[in-house]
């Protein structure tokens, strides 16, 4: 819409562009006259309405112009409807709608939107039992991969995790799936779970070097013998060399040859670039525990110190332990 462009070049005019949206667009009688003999055009002008009202905040809004009785007419008016409900807590109403007989929407989205409403009204076990619903009916890719991702957002990580496998039994080639699946792992803290979901990646996609990086970077956390830890370094410095700002690259090699015992060349793969503190939480561990190795004592602590609070997988964390006793 034209109204969303403008927006967000003037955020300060938005309030009055949604006003002037809500003047031209707002009912169906100003669409109907809009787009006279053009029903279809009516029809996804007042989509467009509702997602931006959602989108900017203004839930309200969307529902003055979306009403129930035009809501449950189709999915996606049924969807926008519930969301603006949902940013307006009113939880209740979502569930009582989801659950009535004139429902328009698919079952799977349908489980998914009654397990968020019954969440948010304190009902845990019924959540529970409306996300497994949701993932029984989930029969596409693209079923599995909106369940998963909704699930995710809503921390229902066990449902999300299971919706990404299905995907991917499904679809083998599904790189959305494999890349939820490592998040999950990784956000979880399971080294071993997501060292096994990277390596697959880097099987089914063997050119992405970033893939196989991630994989050996995992490994290398995990124990790498001798003979893998000098593979991850060939690889590592190969990749340093096309891409010299690509900190994971260079946490990788740097760890490989710590692993090594050659805790120089561990120092000279991260003394450059200048950290700017945006670099991935685990990279920094590295670097502080390549530091204490080489007697920069203060620096490593230092960094160790900044890294206390911050997401590290249980090996990265365990690198900088002597650094803040």
């Amino acid at each position: 819409m034209a109204f969303e462009v403008r927006a967000r070049r003037d955020p300060a005019l938005t309030d009055q562009y949604v006003a002037d949206a809500m003047e031209r667009f707002g009912s169906a009688a100003r669409l109907a006259q809009t787009y006279q003999g053009g029903a279809d055009l009516a029809d996804e002008t007042l989509l467009a309405l509702a997602a931006w009202l959602n989108k900017i905040g203004r839930p309200a809004k969307t529902l003055e112009v979306l009403p129930e009785a035009r809501a449950i007419q189709r999915q996606d008016f049924f969807l926008q409807y519930v969301n603006a409900l949902g940013a307006l807590q009113r939880w209740s109403e979502v569930k009582d709608l989801l659950m009535s007989e004139h429902s328009v929407v698919d079952p799977m989205v349908q489980h998914m939107y009654l397990a968020v409403a019954q969440a948010h009204l304190g009902s845990a076990t019924a959540a529970t039992n409306e996300w497994q619903r949701a993932l029984q009916v989930a029969n596409t890719p693209e079923k599995l991969l909106t369940l998963a991702t909704n699930a995710e957002q809503n921390s229902a990580n066990d449902i999300a995790d299971a919706a990404y496998s299905e995907a991917i039994k499904i679809a083998p080639a599904n790189r959305a799936a494999y890349t939820g699946r490592l998040r999950l792992a990784l956000a979880a803290g399971k080294t071993t779970q997501a060292q096994e979901i990277a390596a697959e990646i880097a099987r089914v996609w063997p050119d992405d070097a970033a893939a196989r990086n991630q994989d050996a970077y995992l490994r290398l956390l995990l124990g790498a013998p001798d003979g893998a830890a000098e593979a991850a370094q060939r690889e590592a410095q190969v990749l340093v060399a096309k891409e010299p700002r690509n900190w994971q690259a260079r946490a990788t090699l740097g760890l490989a040859c710590l692993r090594l015992g050659r805790k120089q060349e561990a120092l000279a793969a991260i003394r450059e670039p200048r950290v700017t503190g945006v670099e991935p939480p685990g990279t920094l561990a590295v670097r502080a525990a390549i530091l204490a190795a080489n007697g920069y004592e203060d620096g490593a602590r230092n960094d160790a110190r900044l890294l206390s609070g911050k997401p590290l997988l249980p090996e990265e964390r365990a690198l900088i332990a002597p650094l803040i006793k």
